[in-house]
């Protein structure tokens, strides 16, 4: 069974607020760990981008459930396709802004790990259009300091 890579953009509908996002973090952090999926989303104003991988069937029935949601409209598929292995071996989600709530500060820190270890050479097209992304948004936007 191969693992399947889907990346997209969508723009937030409405004020995402801290805790807004923490709940849509706790809620998908579940879901995709029943579903087998892994990735990382990234947030800045109203921009979200969002790589994810797994066996195919588990990552179309996320991206469903995704498409489905009333937090964001204008979604665009970047990539979607099959991917040689996992980039990440746990879910992993990630604010580019300084995070509000302690969930946040703990999916920023465990971003902040998994993205430092990614040889970006040898990473799908997908995940590397989101490592792009957030550099973008880094030199934009200031992340805290300290997360060891």
């Amino acid at each position: 069974m191969g693992i399947w890579g889907i990346a997209y953009t969508s723009r937030a509908l409405g004020n995402i607020t801290p805790h807004l996002l923490e709940r849509l973090l706790v809620q998908a952090r579940w879901f995709n760990e029943q579903a087998g999926v892994t990735g990382v989303l990234l947030h800045s104003g109203d921009t979200f981008f969002q790589y994810f991988e797994g066996p195919r069937a588990s990552v179309e029935r996320v991206y469903a459930r995704i498409r489905g949601s009333d937090l964001h409209a204008g979604l665009v598929e970047i990539f979607s396709q099959a991917v040689p292995q996992r980039s990440f071996s746990h879910w992993h989600m990630a604010c580019a802004q300084a995070p509000q709530t302690l969930v946040q500060e703990l999916c920023n820190e465990q971003w902040d790990i998994a993205s430092s270890s990614l040889d970006r050479r040898a990473i799908p097209l997908g995940l590397n259009l989101l490592m792009r992304f957030w550099d973008s948004v880094q030199d934009k936007v200031p992340l805290p300091v300290g997360n060891a």
